[in-house]
């Protein structure tokens, strides 16, 4: 017998996705900091949160308010200084709606529980923030809030309490189990003097909805976030800066769109003084090179701010940051100095900052006095290992230009004057491959010819890391796949890389290498990057599937793309040119 069929389920209201593009674009105009100062500076941000509530309300809140809440998560989760303004937000959209509240609580929870299963310290921190925040406006309840807190520790729980904006009587039983150095220590110091005074956008509201948070299932993973604190006196920037600097720095998303710029995180970083009582730049140096000393992987990220923030505003910034640089200096001869491994990383630092810079430096004639130092002292090392950096790159009659002459002495000169004592065809084509390949990297001034470039690229290490840099550098041009691509149609170039790699498997390994770290963002990027360098040759198609598949390349292979994408699309490629290669081979 037939029976009617069954009407199908009603859809469920997404939690976060899709949603009203016109809403993000609301929400991030109003309460970014930068953004609000380029395009309402002139009416107060209580009334544009105000007006943006009451559009929200009227058009968005009532036929989708999980939407509206995902959506203002996720906005607040990538911008460290607008957690206040954006929490704000929420209580003005509740006083439209008070049965929203638990919407609200249960997005601001599902972005922070997602972001530490994902192990993203900075999202997880961002979100925890604005989280905070609407316990602090009355949208969140504090009982079930400090059950969370209590969840924590380390840098996370400091970030919490500094930027959450939460009473004291939430405040004073955390900071019991706070223990720690460097930004932990200072951060308690500076607790139990009374509440951080940091609004992030935050106006006064009146709510008082204290909707309950879901049940903490959440797993706390080890976030690595205790920066040191060296020259900085400012826990709350501590915590800041270093999520400003990831929330905003250049990659691509999973789908290959590139988001975020240097530029952004200049400008963001430049309108601190907005969100925070902060009178100058000076702790956002002192910041930053603290975030540097604790990680590799930071270096550049913070050189490109820090050269993007001179770019922004030179007059003001430049200065505090030979101040900083100069403060780090004084204190290596102090009882907590910073460990040689900050040392090095600082030197690093201040090396490619210098060469950005044309080697100006207001305090090389006060430097000069380390020359008649022991070997052994700890700023005599240090500036030894700066010009060190220096030589590698740049030439070394440029140094000793822009250099007192007593500094001379501290030039290794061994390092700076490579050369290439042969003159057989095979020494002469390598040296034409390292010029392309230098070029591709550091393109040189006028008027320098191709052997002295090749000198300066001689002095990395080994072939390996002369690929890698070179294939990093060549992966910078993300704007589009064309742009990317692009360099690749280059034959000489194309012929330098193939010279370098092809047939060592250790440099095809370093080149394969470079091409995640650079563009593992966008699986689709490095399928379609793989895929040119094989079909140009550069590499060969069976060193890239043992890279795949190989133990020692595990975190590629098998953590940081298959989480995106099946890896079989990556072993496709190498077949397919593997076939080619076959076939090619049989017609000769």
């Amino acid at each position: 017998r037939d029976r009617p069929a069954r009407p199908p389920p009603p859809a469920p209201t997404p939690i976060g996705g899709a949603g009203s593009q016109r809403l993000v674009q609301l929400l991030t105009r109003v309460a970014d900091v930068h953004a609000r100062r380029t395009t309402d500076s002139s009416v107060p941000l209580q009334d544009n949160l105000k007006a943006l509530s009451a559009a929200v309300a009227q058009k968005e809140l009532g036929e989708r308010p999980r939407v509206v809440a995902a959506q203002l998560a996720l906005v607040a989760q990538a911008s460290p200084l607008g957690a206040g303004a954006y929490a704000s937000v929420a209580a003005l959209l509740v006083g439209h709606d008070s049965t929203t509240a638990p919407l609200f609580v249960e997005a601001a929870y599902d972005r922070f529980a997602k972001n530490c299963d994902a192990k993203n310290r900075h999202a997880a921190a961002n979100a925890l923030t604005y989280l905070c925040r609407l316990g602090a406006v009355g949208v969140a309840d504090l009982a079930s809030l400090d059950a969370i807190l209590a969840k924590l520790d380390g840098a996370l729980l400091a970030a919490a309490l500094l930027r959450g904006g939460l009473p004291d009587a939430v405040v004073a039983p955390r900071l019991v189990s706070l223990k720690g150095d460097g930004l932990i220590s200072l951060a308690v110091s500076t607790l139990k003097k009374g509440a951080v005074d940091a609004p992030l956008g935050q106006i006064d509201v009146d709510c008082d909805a204290r909707a309950s948070l879901p049940d903490n299932d959440f797993t706390m993973p080890d976030f690595d976030g205790n920066w040191p604190a060296l020259q900085c006196e400012d826990p709350l920037l501590l915590s800041l800066v270093p999520d400003v600097v990831e929330a905003f720095k250049p990659g691509a998303r999973w789908d290959g769109i590139v988001v975020g710029s240097k530029s952004d995180v200049a400008k963001q970083l430049a309108a601190i003084g907005e969100a925070l009582p902060a009178d100058s730049l000076k702790d956002v140096a002192a910041s930053l090179i603290s975030y540097a000393s604790h990680s590799d992987e930071v270096l550049l990220d913070v050189l490109h701010a820090v050269l993007e923030l001179c770019a922004v505003d030179e007059a003001k910034f430049a200065p505090q940051f030979a101040t900083a640089i100069e403060l780090f200096f004084r204190a290596l001869d102090d009882d907590d100095a910073p460990t040689p491994l900050q040392q090095r990383r600082i030197a690093l630092l201040f090396a490619h900052y210098l060469s950005n810079t044309k080697f100006v430096w207001p305090y090389w004639d006060y430097w000069t006095a380390v020359v008649d130092e022991d070997d052994d002292d700890a700023q005599k090392r240090f500036v030894r290992e700066v010009l060190e950096r220096c030589c590698r790159l740049a030439y070394l009659d440029r140094l000793k230009v822009a250099l007192p002459e007593k500094l001379h002495a501290l030039l290794p000169l061994g390092l700076s004057s490579v050369d290439f004592d042969e003159n057989t065809p095979e020494e002469l084509a390598r040296r034409a491959d390292l010029g392309e390949l230098a070029r591709a990297v550091d393109p040189p001034d006028d008027g320098a010819d191709r052997t002295m470039v090749a000198i300066k690229f001689a002095t990395l290490d080994d072939d390996a890391a002369r690929a890698k840099a070179a294939i990093r550098a060549l992966c910078s041009h993300t704007s589009s796949l064309t742009h990317l691509l692009a360099p690749l149609d280059d034959a000489q170039l194309a012929i330098a890389l193939r010279n370098c790699c092809y047939d060592d498997e250790p440099v095809e390994r370093a080149l394969f290498d470079g091409v995640v770290s650079s563009l593992g963002g966008s699986p689709q990027h490095v399928v379609l990057y793989v895929d040119a360098l094989l079909r140009r040759g550069i590499a060969r198609p069976s060193a890239f599937i043992r890279w795949l598949f190989d133990g020692a390349s595990a975190q590629y292979g098998a953590s940081s793309l298959a989480s995106s994408f099946a890896p079989l699309e990556l072993l496709e490629v190498g077949i397919e040119r593997a076939l080619d290669a076959v076939a090619a081979a049989r017609l000769a």
